[in-house]
């Protein structure tokens, strides 16, 4: 009887997939890249910094820079961007899962869920006209501010 034995050494280097930040060819875990694609956060004590990131994503969600189907980063990347733990990383897709936002596919990653981007707007609006919009509100009538006001400054911004 015969037995062989293959043994296959893989390099880093030949570990490579389309990178969610860079559009090139990077291994996704690369602790050089991530530390690249490092932000500097400012927390804010009075909110879990999981919930804060999950904020982070949510918003990246709103404005299309992760497609519905597209993977969010992984614990990793989550920890090496933000500068927090892996237990975090993993607490932050957790509680996306949980909330309805995003779905664990075995093998492959963490997927935003399809129709997320409709239901994320229309309660990120529902809040705001619930929570925000009358404190706004208030401080405009205080200052005079009205509607053909809020249009000129922001035409002004989007001309400049």
């Amino acid at each position: 009887c015969v037995i062989e034995v293959y043994i296959y050494t893989i390099t880093v280097d030949e570990l490579v997939v389309p990178c969610q930040h860079c559009s090139q060819q990077c291994m996704r875990e690369s602790a050089v890249h991530m530390k690249k694609n490092k932000t500097t956060q400012q927390w804010k004590a009075e909110t879990p910094i999981y919930r804060q990131i999950m904020d982070i994503l949510i918003e990246a969600i709103l404005r299309s820079d992760y497609h519905e189907g597209a993977l969010l980063p992984s614990e990793r990347q989550i920890a090496a961007t933000y500068d927090v733990s892996t237990i975090t990383g993993a607490k932050v897709l957790k509680e996306l899962e949980l909330a309805g936002i995003a779905i664990k596919r075995l093998g492959i990653g963490w997927e935003i869920k399809k129709g997320v981007r409709i239901r994320l707007l229309k309660t990120q609006r529902e809040t705001f006209f619930k929570e925000e919009w009358p404190d706004l509100q208030r401080r405009l009538e205080l200052m005079e501010i009205d509607l053909e006001d809020l249009m000129r400054a922001g035409s002004r911004k989007r001309g400049s």
